[in-house]
C-alpha cells in the first residue's frame, strides 16, 4: 500500500446520490478498454447511496 507523503495534497471527491427508487445493479470499469461491465446484482437493493473518492479509491456506502 502506498503511503501519502506529508506534502502531498489529500484528494477527496464526495457526492451524495439521492434516488427515490431502489437500485440493485453493480458494474466494474474495465480500465484497459474504458468500458463499464455489468456484474451480478447486489443481494439487497440500495437507495440513497453516498459515494466518495479518496486517494484514487472509490467508496460507496448505502
Amino acid at each position: 500500500m502506498k503511503k501519502r507523503s506529508q506534502s502531498a495534497p489529500l484528494r477527496l471527491l464526495f457526492t451524495l446520490i439521492l434516488n427515490s427508487s431502489l437500485f440493485s445493479g453493480s458494474e466494474t470499469l474495465a480500465e484497459i478498454v474504458g468500458v463499464w461491465e455489468d456484474k451480478a446484482p447486489l443481494p439487497t437493493a440500495r437507495q440513497e447511496v453516498g459515494v466518495a473518492v479518496l486517494n484514487d479509491l472509490l467508496y460507496v456506502v448505502g
